[in-house]
């Protein structure tokens, strides 16, 4: 029987960093501690087995408007070898679900025990503009 995790993140949406030229977009979740520092790709190692990733974005400062949300196709795949920045179709080992504009979740059926990295940014709305989180997650199974 395959093991069921579920992961957590906030996408944090800063709307005063955006005229400061900066990245509005920070996130908060379970990613690998022991990962480089940005702006290499957070790690969020997924064990074998069905993951569910449940992204909420936040607007901050609270109870700006608008608010950001996510967009209908939320999830931005790249290719697994870096730079990871050549956008791909989604892996087919994933499920993204448009669940409303503040959540969305990932459904990730990863069975291969090494080898098997997903980049993906998480790709957030606001003042019909989109804006990709920087840096890249890297989907990847941890070290057996």
């Amino acid at each position: 029987m395959a093991d069921l995790s579920i992961w957590k993140i906030t996408v944090k949406f800063d709307t005063s960093k955006i005229e400061l030229g900066e990245d509005p977009i920070s996130m908060e979740g379970p990613f690998d501690p022991l990962g480089p520092p940005p702006p290499a790709p957070k790690q969020l190692l997924i064990p074998q087995g069905i993951s569910l990733i449940v992204f909420e974005v936040v607007t901050e400062p609270p109870g700006s408007i608008p608010e950001a949300q996510f967009p209908t196709y939320p999830i931005e795949w790249f290719t697994p070898t870096e730079p990871f920045n050549t956008p791909i179709a989604q892996p087919e080992c994933f499920q993204v679900h448009w669940y409303n504009p503040r959540q969305c979740t990932v459904v990730d059926t990863n069975t291969a025990l090494f080898g098997n990295q997903h980049p993906f940014n998480v790709v957030v709305a606001y003042e019909n503009k989109t804006y990709g989180s920087d840096p890249v997650i890297v989907n990847q199974p941890p070290d057996t």
